[in-house]
């Protein structure tokens, strides 16, 4: 029996639910093994939107190793992947949904997983923290960041408002924890929350996945408010830490030397990439990109690194002759700090996206520069 017909069979009995959860998850599988290996590998079922808004297996896991203590209050349990990690750094987790449905299924997916510190209750947050008494050691929030059916980036357009709830997590917790999405401001989130005191900047392999904000009501500072920015893979993960208002401007180059570097997003996403490279002995290219030279290889880089194969001045005729000239047919390219698009020049020359050939395009010196590199596989 096909999908369509083994849906259109159930749809209207009392199964429907666990039917649509169930097709749901199989259509879904080879994400599901990618984002939640351990979901996977237990047979979870999951909700469609959830999963997608939902943290990865990684991240969660990286959080629940920053945070611990004895009670978490889970303000939106969604599918529960944060509360299950923190479920290992935290003795007793309470965690709200409105989702009664959802619920259901978040209460068997732990059952699965064997977990038994976790208590899914089917209730909101403004009702929870309006009649409870119990004190926690951390809140955690993921808002619904989907409103009307359109993506919302600001948090007090988000379900629930966190900025209105505030005051209320601050009687029954010291600390709380924003997961917000990764086009959200750090710059913002120092005007409009209250007691920041740190900014994470999480990715993965490079993508940045989520911006989780700390807060700590007693221990408001606002000139020690953190960034840190942290890199995740399965090999290790590598981390930048300041202040926010910490600026550091590197020497700038007068030539492309022998490693070329493209500092990692989620520095590059609170415009912290100058200082890092400064911190790091880079040349500066030019203030417009997060572009870096060097005459040395440096390791443990939370970017990109690559080795200077050639430099020249930047046109279309140019890059078309240097690629017949050296039998180029396929490589990536990348355009910044210009008021061209990688895209506008892919449809002028004659390449192939993919490869092991990386090219940039880029100012410097008030001219524009091509050039030609291979990967390095450090960081």
């Amino acid at each position: 029996m096909g999908t369509d017909k083994f849906i259109f069979k159930y749809s209207k009995t009392e199964y429907q639910d666990i039917i649509t959860y169930i097709i749901q998850t199989v259509e879904n599988e080879n994400n599901i093994l990618n984002k939640l290996p351990s979901f996977h590998q237990s047979r979870c079922l999951i909700n469609q939107r959830s999963f997608e808004q939902c943290t990865s297996e990684q991240v969660a896991i990286f959080k629940s190793k920053v945070f611990m203590g004895e009670n978490l209050l889970v303000l939106t349990g969604g599918l529960g992947i944060d509360e299950w990690a923190f479920c290992h750094s935290y003795k007793n987790v309470i965690s709200l949904d409105i989702d009664y449905k959802l619920n259901e299924i978040s209460r068997y997916n732990f059952n699965q997983l064997k977990v038994n510190n976790i208590q899914r209750l089917d209730c909101s947050a403004e009702v929870f923290l309006n009649q409870t008494t119990e004190i926690f050691d951390a809140v955690y929030i993921d808002p619904d960041r989907r409103v009307d059916g359109k993506r919302e980036f600001l948090l007090q357009n988000h379900q629930p408002n966190i900025l209105e709830l505030l005051p209320l997590i601050k009687k029954i917790s010291r600390k709380l924890l924003i997961k917000c999405s990764p086009l959200y401001d750090f710059e913002m989130a120092i005007k409009e929350v209250e007691g920041l005191r740190a900014c994470y900047i999480l990715s993965v392999k490079g993508e940045v996945k989520e911006m989780l904000l700390e807060v700590d009501f007693f221990e408001r500072s606002e000139d020690k408010i953190q960034i840190k920015c942290v890199d995740i893979n399965k090999e290790n993960q590598v981390g930048f830490e300041c202040f926010a208002k910490d600026e550091g401007i590197p020497i700038k180059t007068e030539f492309i030397e022998p490693y070329f570097y493209e500092v990692g997003s989620s520095i590059v996403k609170v415009r912290k990439h100058h200082q890092y490279a400064f911190k790091k002995n880079l040349r500066m290219i030019d203030h417009k990109v997060p572009f870096y030279t060097s005459s040395y290889l440096v390791e443990d880089l939370i970017g990109r690194a690559f080795k200077v194969i050639d430099t020249l001045p930047f046109s279309n005729s140019k890059i078309n002759d240097y690629f017949k000239k050296n039998e180029i047919t396929k490589g990536n390219l990348k355009v910044r700090g210009l008021i061209f698009k990688t895209s506008d020049i892919l449809n002028k020359i004659k390449l192939i996206e993919g490869g092991d050939d990386y090219f940039f395009i880029f100012p410097m010196n008030g001219k524009n520069i091509f050039v030609h590199t291979r990967k390095l596989a450090v960081g």
